[in-house]
């Protein structure tokens, strides 16, 4: 998957970002059929292998959204993302459970060929439209978009051209480590690896990877599918929520009221099992997961949706491509490390010490949010571009 994010990031800019996102069904499609049809575990993994580049096409669905909206709506749209994923995720569950394997990753294949049928029917981003100079492919891109409201098309494509031609006057032929500086694009860089190093480090991973590893720490029996069930069903409507709100409250807002909820959870359950862990029959064993669960419904309104929804307005148009796919290689290192590290950290400090990690993370996000974190609510993508 990383090697595939920068890959990616390489492509969008090259072919453009609606070719891109229907490029990323194929594998999917051959990947989900290779496992229907599998002859040996060899051909599984090798199936997994082909699914997982394709879901490391990511960014470009995050770049594409951003670029094709307007900016009142830019937020809600970008944060139906994390909804949309979790609803695949539970209907894959769903079908994995009560439907024989081989017939549920057959049915997935052909959902993932039905989806590389419909990108047909939706247009080009404008903005990589004017970018490669095809001015008439983006004001028809554009009629569609806003349903032929043409004062609305003119105005966008007038700025669209502007901005163009700004940059026009100001490039010569350079590289694009040069390209980055000039455009500063190294800062909404940072900000981005670093919010997202924070969100590994708040534990919004390891707790879906190890849920079931959790409930049995805390003394709670919940078998794997319902553990897995819950998390999934909480994220869902938390995700929602985020969704309803994120128009009338900020970036900043959401990271900091959502950290410092995370933090406050944490702390909670971590507190908890220090003082119980040499107890056999624990009061309210049932206290840390509640506070787990708790601390998954703040996730979802900010630690976890906000990056994601920053990554596809911060980085500037030049080299939007190919920072987000930069960005998603850092966050699949991130996710790794988190994940693969964990068993060793928790055999070191115990439970209750990754529960004060977790803490201890939420409260420095807070700072994060408070100092780093730019507000780019109702802002275009050149106004955003001009931050930096």
């Amino acid at each position: 998957m990383p090697v595939v994010a920068v890959l990616v990031g390489i492509l969008m800019d090259a072919i453009g970002r609606k070719r891109s996102i229907q490029i990323s069904f194929l594998p999917l499609t051959i990947g989900w059929a290779i496992i229907a049809l599998a002859p040996s575990v060899v051909m599984i993994c090798i199936g997994r292998f082909i699914t997982g580049c394709a879901i490391a096409m990511d960014p470009v669905v995050v770049v594409y959204i951003a670029e094709t909206n307007e900016p009142k709506i830019r937020a809600t749209l970008l944060s139906l993302t994390g909804p949309t994923v979790l609803i695949g995720i539970l209907t894959s569950y769903i079908l994995g459970h009560f439907i024989y394997w081989r017939t549920a990753a057959a049915i997935l294949s052909i959902l993932s060929a039905v989806s590389f049928f419909a990108i047909f029917i939706i247009p080009e981003s404008p903005v990589w439209l004017i970018s490669r100079d095809k001015v008439k492919e983006a004001a028809e891109s554009l009629k569609w978009l806003r349903n032929n409201q043409m004062t609305t098309v003119n105005a966008e494509l007038d700025e669209l051209l502007q901005a163009k031609l700004s940059k026009n006057q100001n490039e010569t032929e350079e590289s694009f480590i040069r390209t980055i500086i000039r455009t500063k694009a190294w800062k909404p860089f940072l900000i981005l690896t670093s919010y997202f190093f924070l969100q590994q480090l708040c534990g919004t991973h390891i707790i879906v990877y190890y849920a079931v590893s959790f409930c049995d720490a805390f003394g709670t029996r919940v078998d794997g599918f319902s553990s897995s069930l819950v998390y999934i069903l909480l994220s869902l409507f938390f995700a929602l929520v985020f969704t309803c709100i994120i128009e009338h409250t900020g970036r900043k807002t959401m990271t900091i009221v959502s950290a410092a909820g995370m933090c406050l959870s944490y702390l909670s359950a971590a507190v908890y099992q220090y003082v119980w862990q040499n107890t056999p029959d624990n009061p309210m064993n049932w206290f840390p997961l509640v506070c787990i669960w708790i601390s998954v419904g703040f996730s979802m309104i900010g630690m976890n949706s906000v990056p994601w929804l920053m990554a596809g307005e911060l980085f500037p148009t030049q080299v939007r491509g190919v920072m987000t796919g930069v960005l998603w290689l850092t966050v699949y290192i991130y996710i790794f490390l988190c994940v693969k590290l964990y068993p060793l950290v928790v055999s070191l400090v115990k439970i209750y010490g990754v529960l004060m990690i977790f803490s201890v993370s939420g409260f420095v996000a807070v700072l994060f949010g408070k100092f780093f974190v730019p507000e780019t609510k109702g802002m275009s993508l050149i106004e955003i571009e001009s931050l930096w």
